[in-house]
């Protein structure tokens, strides 16, 4: 707050002389009331807020993991296997057993057509 005063002072100030065109009173008010603010706010954080607010306390740090256990430690998890018998079969007579889901060849929709055109009227 006391460096507030740095900028908010004289913009104060030159709001107050140039652009309301009065005394400058303004600023004096704004000193003060910075002024008075970073004093307290000085006095409040000697008086109530702990010196080492950025350490953590003992019971808190973790230990740092060394070297040697970093090696020893295998890079990818245990292996896992699983019973064939957990696995379930399809069902049968599923979506997969007709013969939709088979690919047909290039020229099968032109065969049709032509098939189409060839049967006599009758």
């Amino acid at each position: 707050m006391l460096l507030l005063i740095i900028l908010v002072a004289p913009i104060v100030g030159m709001i107050s002389e140039f652009a309301l065109r009065i005394e400058p009173w303004p600023m004096g008010i704004a000193v003060f009331l910075l002024g008075g603010g970073g004093i307290l706010r000085i006095a409040y954080a000697l008086m109530f807020e702990p010196k080492y607010s950025g350490a953590l306390p003992a019971a808190q740090v973790e230990e740092q993991p060394s070297l040697e256990r970093l090696r020893t430690r295998s890079e990818l998890p245990p292996q896992q296997t699983f019973a064939t018998s957990q696995y379930i079969q399809p069902k049968a007579g599923g979506r997969f057993d007709t013969k939709d889901l088979e690919p047909g060849s290039v020229t099968d929709g032109t065969t049709k057509l032509l098939e189409k055109e060839s049967d006599p009227p009758a």
